[in-house]
């Protein structure tokens, strides 16, 4: 189907990633190795969350799609739902009428027997 599955959605949330502040202080202490290795640290991270959020946003996305896909078939179905019930509803008084001729033929019958005894 078109909705991520739950596994999906709970792996991109286990992925959250701690990320330590480095204080102004902390990284005028740091040579220039120790700011390149927590800089390549840093865009691993960043890559990381970008590619969790591009995951939400699709998932958001598709369960809008379901949304409004759902909601137009339910709209249909509620149309089809009132055609058929006034369909219904003009067949049973149509049954009624009919109904109600047979009735006054059946009396007519009758009375027209019992004339003839």
């Amino acid at each position: 189907p078109l909705l991520p599955d739950v596994e999906e959605l709970q792996k991109a949330r286990r992925s959250r990633i701690d990320v330590n502040i480095l204080s102004p202080r902390t990284i005028g202490k740091m040579d220039r190795t120790s700011l390149e290795l927590e800089t390549q640290t840093i865009a691993r991270q960043l890559e990381v969350l970008s590619k969790e959020k591009s995951l939400l946003i699709s998932a958001v996305d598709r369960y809008e799609f379901e949304l409004k896909s759902t909601a137009g078939k339910l709209q249909t179905t509620k149309s089809d739902l009132t055609h058929y019930e006034s369909e219904a509803s003009r067949e049973l008084e149509k049954a009624n009428q009919r109904c109600q001729v047979l009735r006054e033929e059946r009396d007519q019958a009758v009375k027209e027997a019992e004339r003839r005894k």
